[in-house]
């Protein structure tokens, strides 16, 4: 095969051969090749705060009968129930992106640090990994006498854990924060 010839390669993808190179492969083979090469290096290390399916549950559950209710009072032409639902529907959205309602998963990848606040939320975010990171505690409770802990990341603050177990997982994100902006920012 001369230069510049193509023949059907590897899952049928086309293989170029140029000059300087005895096998230039293009398509799924180069993303096969990268892979295991260096596969440490594309796949994300997730970790969970609180969970995530339970959050977008309750989320979805009560937007759902935020809206059936908001669209039954419409149907029944209520202007009263309507505007009610309404308030609810926005009163709903406001609290899952308010500063009340921390992210519940943290994604470390090559891209950045991904935080997840849920299904509805406006406010995720990818930051770099140089944003500093600490682990600050929070008093609740009507007396203030339960210690909880959250991981902020800049502007960003997480879900609050409680005990060992939760601040033990706040560390472990924190290390893996520290490890990759020690080697480069991801490229573990």
């Amino acid at each position: 095969m001369g230069l510049g010839d193509s023949s059907k390669g590897f899952f049928g993808l086309s293989r170029k051969r140029s000059a300087g190179d005895d096998d230039d492969f293009t398509g799924l083979t180069s993303v096969i090749y990268m892979c295991y090469a260096q596969p440490e290096a594309m796949a994300p290390t997730l970790f969970t705060i609180k969970s995530l399916l339970v959050q977008n549950t309750i989320m979805l559950i009560l937007m759902a009968a935020a809206a059936l209710f908001f669209f039954r009072a419409l149907w029944k032409k209520n202007l009263k129930q309507v505007v009610l639902f309404l308030a609810w529907i926005f009163a709903i959205v406001w609290f899952f992106n308010s500063p009340l309602f921390g992210f519940s998963e943290v994604s470390i990848s090559p891209m950045g640090i991904r935080l997840n606040y849920g299904l509805m939320s406006f406010r995720n975010a990818t930051v770099s990994f140089q944003t500093p990171w600490e682990i600050q505690s929070y008093m609740s409770g009507i007396r203030r006498t339960k210690r909880l802990y959250y991981l902020q990341i800049g502007d960003h603050k997480s879900m609050k854990v409680r005990g060992l177990d939760g601040v033990s997982r706040l560390e472990e994100i924190g290390g893996a924060i520290d490890r990759d902006r020690r080697t480069g920012g991801g490229k573990r």
